[in-house]
């Protein structure tokens, strides 16, 4: 079986590596800037929602597989962890 890996680059020129990950069932391995989040969807369900995302469509309907913490790294890079800790710096 061949790994699959895509290079994407998001709308605010951001780039990321999707990369098959091969076990039980499917897992997509998304990185940037040296973070990286395990999605348990397969890789072809991404690139599909990343065309339809460049071209036009909101994120929300173009991952509507992704949880919004998924969604959120894929726009801002931002892991759920750290977009917590981000909120509750700025509830301080």
């Amino acid at each position: 079986m061949m790994e699959l890996t895509l290079t994407r680059i998001n709308k605010f020129g951001q780039t990321y590596i999707l990369s098959e990950v091969f076990g039980p069932t499917y897992m997509t391995e998304v990185s940037t800037n040296g973070k990286s989040m395990m999605m348990p969807h397969h890789i072809q369900l991404f690139n599909q929602g990343w065309y339809q995302w460049m071209n036009g469509e909101v994120i929300q309907r173009a991952f509507p597989f992704l949880t919004s913490g998924e969604r959120e790294f894929l726009l801002t890079g931002l892991t759920p962890t750290e977009w917590d800790e981000m909120m509750k710096e700025e509830e301080d």
